[in-house]
């Protein structure tokens, strides 16, 4: 659990929104992110300066309450089931990023052999 001050919106081009906060504690700033595991309310009246109460998983907002308003839902029922919603998201991105990256070595071996056959081809002609 996390309480502090909210001191600026940052929305992103996609979805999700970025809360700068201010610890009250360590007068340190900390960035949360809203993106994945829960949703944003954007209401009027979001004021910098107001306090906020937030919680999270490694920075991901889940719920969050600003001067006593929600703001945030989180997307899941309880902590284990949030752990599985950021581990599922993150192994969808590890097989994008596996696939392309077979995809490419299937087009560059394929693209290989090619040049070698038209190469070996071209000299037989010269011959």
């Amino acid at each position: 659990m996390f309480n502090g001050t909210l001191n600026h919106v940052a929305y992103h081009r996609g979805p999700g929104v970025d809360l700068v906060t201010k610890n009250l504690e360590t007068g340190s700033y900390q960035v949360f992110s809203v993106v994945r595991l829960s949703n944003f309310s954007n209401r009027s009246g979001l004021l910098k300066g107001q306090p906020i109460e937030l919680s999270h998983l490694a920075g991901n907002v889940l719920t969050c309450r600003i001067n006593g308003i929600e703001f945030c839902a989180a997307r899941c029922w309880d902590a284990a089931s949030c752990i599985k919603m950021q581990r599922l998201v993150s192994d969808k991105t590890g097989q994008f990023f596996s696939w392309f990256l077979f995809s490419f070595a299937a087009f560059f071996a394929v693209w290989s052999f090619a040049e070698h056959l038209y190469h070996k081809r071209l000299s037989r002609v010269r011959t």
